[in-house]
């Protein structure tokens, strides 16, 4: 069995005579004396006195050296002589005894026998002395004589008070920043790592505060006694340590410890502020307007004159493609033509710029004629064997009069039959003789000429209409607004408020206007000989003359009633309007290098303060500001002389408080309920006295209760029988269970990000908007309060297991406490000490703010894209009897724009696709920014075509000897045709005549059948036929001739299609592998030349003999080259051409003529819309991980190294409990602690020598009997 040395530092002292009754010896200045006499009967120790010897020594020597009180009562004293040799199994009873009538200055005391088998410490304190309280030696009296930590001391108190007022001013300033437009920066120009900042220093703070938390509860219970004789219970065993902080708060202010209250909530609103620090900075979108921005123009309104020769049919196609809706034109806006801008140098994030631009409109002022005079020329063309006779008209209107020959119709003779021609006409002319920009008209005339029968030179004119159309044109300012959508202008309410070009006249353009709609050719006059007729014609009380303007009208406006003078006046306005709007665009606008000055709304990420973060920290700091002052005024401090919180600082007191030290002998292994019950009935204070230059810190007791006379220490083993574990392992364990758990979950959520292309949908204002803020920092802050947990554990016993791992120096055991001490300082010592599980456990802490500033920034929002599956019903299906004359009246222009390459494909078509009509569902909005994802039935056509050998190609001789042919003979199958020339045995189809030059090129595309046989139509049989080649250096017979015959079919196959929902153009389509027929033969087919508009195309180069459709494979959309056209090399070349073209045009023809209204089955689909979604990011992600890993690893490896289960029996957070573990030391009992230590510090006592060569350990040790547990001076046994 272990006893202990007897330290170094102990000075040689001479045995009083008394030392065995416990009773220091008499001084020589005291004349004060008490009696010892033995009572008891039975024999005592050798060294009790025998009954009636007195024993005299001053009062003042006794152990606790104060003055006793004015009434009966007893102490009993062990026998304490200095001589180790003692025989300690004998005891004595020495019962002191006063007379309550006399003066408390003498007192007897006697000294009673026992049986001889009482232990030593049995008798220990079975009765308390008690001492007058003295108010003036109370502690708090002297205070400046005592000790306050840093964090407590009234300069810190203010100071950071003050510090939180700065916080809250630059929180103030930091909002009125953000509420600027660019906010606190941009996400681009400010460094990510600035939106943590606010993190990194309330974690600070934080961990400041957690310094002025433990000193105050530390500190809280020698607060107490330094005031005043204080309970146990609000003294020696108050414990605000240990416990969770919600139970020391509210116990705190049960007992009026209002200090402690103010620490924890303290606390907790810093733990508050950090949570909102996470989420005070953050970007976020918002449109910034920029005002007085030079930009460039691109285009300026040139003065010259237009140049009429210049302007082409594109001009007024592309118009009429605009106004019938088949496409878009930048530039235009309706029918206003305007200037365009340059691009941005820097465009990034631009949402709108908003320009002044000059607009350009051209209108007609009409007026509807009161009068038209009708005559007619017979015979106009004498030389002609039909006698053709011209109307001409005479219009005069309330302003205008127009004269006798504004317009003509040319009529040809009739039958006996009734004969009706409808004609519209536009005619250039002026009101009256002048002829001048002024008096410069438009005149539009419609009506029906009726021929009754037998009058071949008579014609009635019937239903007739005319507008007398002035020209005009305005230039205006107006405000151009280009952004994801396009550009496009305001347009002015009052057109005609503005300028005009000086060089150009309203006639000028009206002369521009009718060029370009001329050289269209769709004059049914024209149309005559190149086949439009049949297309125009469709609509309803069709024209049987009229010219391009009219026939333009019919196109586009099929829903106007031509035959009323309001409907035919609004489609002629609108017909000029854009065309003239065309002309000017590609006529008048000229580049430039001028500049406006232009507002630009940009969408930026700006930084900027979260506004409830702002008012939680702002709220929270206003209370920390108040909790500070209020501290100031309950503060626990000035208590103590030192810092006490050390074993070795707690020594010190102990050392000059004997009757306390005496009073926790011998509990060092006893429970918890018996310290209690030992303490529980006694108060206890704090007395500093002073001796000249001499002053003494003590800790003292007062009261007694008689139940504790009976010996206590009977039950009490030497050795713990239970032990205190600061931590369970079951909590530990779901300590780490939560680390792993949360890097699962954090793995998880990442993989579900990307998975879903973010976590949810994001609204700022919402829950979800919120919670993504805080959640994180809010568990970041719940494991850090979890591992502070497990740290201050291994901080609390890391001296108690060193000392009971082997004897330690006082450097690393008595004078070491982790817990005041600030993280990054415990770590250093922790390392100094080699107390590597400290170090581990504090590790791992100060890991835990970096996970609070990681996790802040784990969730982000951003704009992506969310997949919403739903099912979308089609609007209309196709049908191929279903064919609408009003939608095909557009189809020329459509197919020739879109084959010509001036348009994108119409809504609906891509390319030689066609697809149904569909329409979102009501919850589901179309914008910009919502994509489609969607497999329809889809619609396409095709030509599979057969080439045919030179030498089966007939010619036909006709003419003279320099045109020996002219037609070609191509052979089909028997039925499929006219017989061949020279062999009857076989069909052939006759392919037109060609004019080409000496080696030119030659091309035609022509239809097989124009007219069903009698036996009916034979689908088998080929619908259209292709040849070309190459004039030979007579003209006379070509040369590398390609025939081929061709059978179209309508295909139906699966499309993957990819709609942007906002203006429903496909960003996508790719069709499957595998089509279906729906469609063959004659159905399938139509014929491009009486469909395509010459004039849409360029002209074909001079000298070549080509159809429509060879000018459109040759100069239109992806366009073939000359020297493919001919050669057996070139056939595959020519079929894919053609065969494109054929396609292209069928889509076109589907697209408008076989949709029926009636709706098809519902289609599923995706909808995929930019959202603003919440996702998280992986840097973040693999940084948190990383971090919550080594969390994880150093707290494993800290228990395995550090088992603190087995260390004490009692929390030693209480002073009764440390007290009692060093309260049989020897460095406590001997004057190793001399008088004075107890102001030293730990630096001062080690300067002094005091504890050195001391080694001190933890366990059992050999103190007579019984054995007794705590802390001492050597190498104790093992108490397992």
């Amino acid at each position: 069995m272990a006893t202990p040395t007897s330290p170094p530092a102990i000075m040689e002292r001479r045995p009083s005579p008394l030392s065995q009754y416990g009773v220091a010896a008499p001084k020589s200045n005291e004349s004060e004396t008490i009696e010892l006499i033995p009572t008891s009967t039975q024999q005592p120790h050798d060294k009790v006195p025998t009954r009636g010897r007195a024993i005299s020594l001053a009062l003042s020597d006794i152990t606790l050296q104060d003055r006793i009180r004015s009434r009966a009562d007893s102490i009993a004293y062990s026998d304490a002589t200095r001589d180790s040799s003692a025989n300690w199994d004998n005891y004595c009873h020495v019962s002191l005894a006063t007379d309550s009538t006399r003066n408390a200055s003498s007192a007897s005391v006697q000294i009673h026998g026992g049986n001889g088998r009482y232990s030593k410490q049995s008798l220990l304190s079975t009765t308390r002395l008690i001492v007058d309280d003295e108010p003036e030696k109370r502690a708090i009296n002297h205070v400046n004589k005592l000790w306050t930590p840093w964090s407590l001391r009234l300069p810190t108190l203010i100071a950071f008070s003050v510090l939180f007022l700065i916080f809250f001013i630059i929180l103030e300033v930091l909002a009125a920043l953000s509420r600027r437009e660019h906010g606190l920066g941009t996400v681009s120009s400010i460094p990510p790592v600035w939106s943590y900042v606010p993190v990194v220093i309330f974690c600070i703070q934080a961990a400041l505060w957690a310094q002025l938390e433990i000193r105050t509860k530390q500190l809280t219970p020698w607060n107490a006694m330094a005031k005043g004789p204080s309970p146990a219970s609000q003294s020696i065993l108050l414990d605000y340590l240990s416990p969770m902080n919600i139970m020391s708060f509210f116990r705190s202010l049960k007992k009026g410890h209002y200090a402690v209250a103010l620490t924890i909530f303290g606390s907790i609103l810093l733990k508050i502020m950090i949570i909102s620090s996470a989420a005070l900075i953050g970007p976020r979108s918002s449109s910034i307007t920029q005002q007085n921005i030079p930009i460039g123009l691109e285009t300026a309104f040139d003065a010259k004159a237009i140049d009429v020769k210049s302007v082409t049919a594109q001009d007024a196609l592309v118009g009429a493609a605009i106004r019938a809706g088949l496409m878009l034109q930048p530039g235009i806006n309706g029918s206003w033509a305007f200037q365009t801008l340059k691009s941005l140098n820097d465009s990034t994030g631009v949402q709108m710029v908003s320009a002044p631009v000059e607009a350009f409109f051209a209108d007609l002022t009409c007026e509807q004629s009161t009068s038209i005079k009708v005559s007619n020329v017979p015979c106009v063309d004498p030389a002609s064997t039909v006698c053709e006779q011209r109307w001409t008209f005479g219009v005069a209107s309330a302003d205008c009069d127009t004269g006798p020959a504004t317009a003509f119709v040319n009529s040809e003779p009739t039958s006996n039959v009734t004969s009706t021609q409808r004609f519209g006409l536009v005619a250039r002319a002026f009101c009256g003789d002048t002829k001048t920009d002024n008096t410069a008209r438009l005149v539009i005339t419609t009506g029906t000429l009726e021929s009754p029968p037998g009058l071949n030179t008579t014609k009635q004119f019937e239903n007739a209409i005319a507008l007398v159309c002035k020209p005009n044109y305005t230039i205006q300012r107006s405000i151009l607004q280009s952004g994801a959508k396009g550009a496009s202008i305001n347009p002015p309410t009052s057109p005609g408020n503005g300028t005009t070009l000086e060089s150009i006249s309203p006639v000028q353009v009206a002369d521009a206007v009718w060029s370009a709609v001329t050289l269209t050719g769709l004059s049914t006059t024209t149309a005559r000989t190149n086949q439009t007729t049949a297309v125009v014609s469709t609509r309803k009380n069709a024209f049987n003359e009229s010219d391009s303007f009219i026939s333009l009208i019919s196109l586009i406006r099929p829903d106007l009633d031509l035959n009323s003078p309001e409907g035919l006046e609004r489609g002629f306005r609108e017909m000029y309007s854009i065309t003239a709007a065309q002309i000017a665009k590609n006529h008048l606008l000229k580049p430039t290098d001028a500049t406006v000055v232009a507002s630009i709304i940009r969408v930026e990420k700006h930084l900027r303060v979260r506004n409830v973060p702002l008012r939680l920290m702002e709220v929270a700091l206003i209370l920390l500001i108040v909790t500070r002052l209020l501290l100031v005024k309950t503060r626990p401090a000035p208590s103590t002389p030192r810092d006490l919180s050390t074993l070795g600082g707690l020594a010190t007191v102990m050392g000059q408080s004997h009757g306390y030290t005496h009073t926790l002998q011998g509990l060092g292994a006893a429970t918890m309920r018996t310290i209690k019950q030992t303490v529980g009935a006694h108060r206890f204070q704090t007395c500093v006295s002073v001796d000249g230059e001499e002053k003494a810190f003590k800790l003292e007791v007062l009261g007694v209760d008689s139940s504790y006379l009976a010996p206590r220490m009977m039950n009490i083993p030497a050795k713990p029988q239970a032990w205190w574990t600061p931590i369970p392992d079951a909590i530990r364990m779901a300590v780490l269970a939560a680390t792993f758990g949360l890097l699962v979950a954090v793995e998880l959520l990442l993989q579900k990000s990307k998975k879903h292309n973010g976590l949810a949908d994001m609204n700022l204002t919402s829950a979800v908007g919120y919670a993504w803020l805080f959640i994180p920092a809010l568990l970041a802050v719940l494991l850090w309060q979890f591992y502070t947990a497990v740290d201050f554990s291994t901080r609390l016993l890391s001296p108690y297991l060193e000392m009971q791992k082997s004897p330690t120096p006082a450097g690393r055991s008595l004078h070491t406490n982790y817990l005041p001490k600030v993280t990054v300082v415990a770590l250093r010592h922790a390392i100094v000490n080699k107390h590597f599980a400290v170090a581990l456990t504090a590790l791992s802490v100060l890991l835990a703010p970096v996970l609070i500033v990681v996790s802040s920034g784990l969730f982000q929002p951003k704009m992506s894209a969310q997949r919403i599956s739903t099912s979308l019903p089609m609007l209309t299906a196709f049908d191929m009897k279903n064919v609408s004359s009003v939608s095909g009246s557009q189809l020329p222009i459509a197919a020739s724009l879109v084959t010509s390459g001036n348009v994108s494909w119409p809504r609906w078509t891509r390319d030689d696709l066609v697809f149904p009509e569909l329409k979102l569902p009501g919850n589901l909005g179309a914008t910009p920014n919502t994509t489609l994802d969607i497999r329809v039935p889809a619609m396409f056509s095709l030509l599979n075509c057969t080439q045919i050998a030179d030498n089966d190609i007939k010619a036909i001789s006709q003419g003279n000897s320099t045109k020996p042919f002219s037609n070609l003979a191509i052979p089909v199958n028997k039925g499929c045709g006219s017989p061949c020339p020279n062999d009857s045995g076989s069909d052939c189809v006759f392919a037109p005549s060609f004019n080409a030059s000496s080696g030119s090129m030659y091309g035609r595309m022509f239809n097989t059948k124009t007219s069903p046989p009698s036996n009916g139509w034979n689908d088998d049989c080929p619908q259209t036929s292709i040849v070309c080649g190459k004039a030979s250096a007579d003209g006379g017979s070509l040369e590398n001739l390609v025939a081929i015959n061709c059978y179209p079919a309508i295909m139906q196959v699966n499309v993957n299609i990819i709609f942007s929902t906002g203006s429903w153009s496909i960003m996508n389509a790719t069709a499957d592998k595998n089509a279906t027929r729906v469609l063959h033969g004659d159905k399938a087919m139509i014929d491009l030349s009486a469909i395509l508009v010459e004039s849409a195309f360029r002209p074909a180069p001079a000298g070549t003999d080509f159809d429509i459709p060879f000018q459109a494979l040759v100069t239109g959309r992806d366009g073939i080259a000359m020297n493919q056209l001919s050669g057996e090399n070139n056939v595959q070349a020519v079929k894919d051409g053609l065969s494109k073209l054929y396609a292209r045009v069928m889509s076109q023809h589907l697209n408008l003529n076989a949709r029926s209204d009636s709706a098809g089955p519902s289609i599923p689909g995706t909808i995929t819309t930019n959202m603003l979604r919440l996702h998280q990011s992986e840097p973040s992600t693999r940084i948190l991980e990383v971090i919550l890993g080594l969390m994880f690893l150093l707290v494993v490896v800290s228990s395995i190294i550090s088992d603190t289960r087995k260390v004490l029996p009692n929390n030693p957070c209480s002073i009764a409990v440390m007290s009692s573990l060093i309260a049989e030391s020897e460095f406590v009992k001997y004057e190793v602690v001399h008088k004075g230590s107890e102001w030293y510090d730990d630096a001062e006592l080690v300067k002094r020598g005091i504890f050195e060569g001391c080694l001190f350990s933890l366990g059992v040790w050999e103190k007579k009997i019984p054995n007794v547990f705590g802390i001492d001076v050597g190498k104790a046994d093992k108490a397992e």
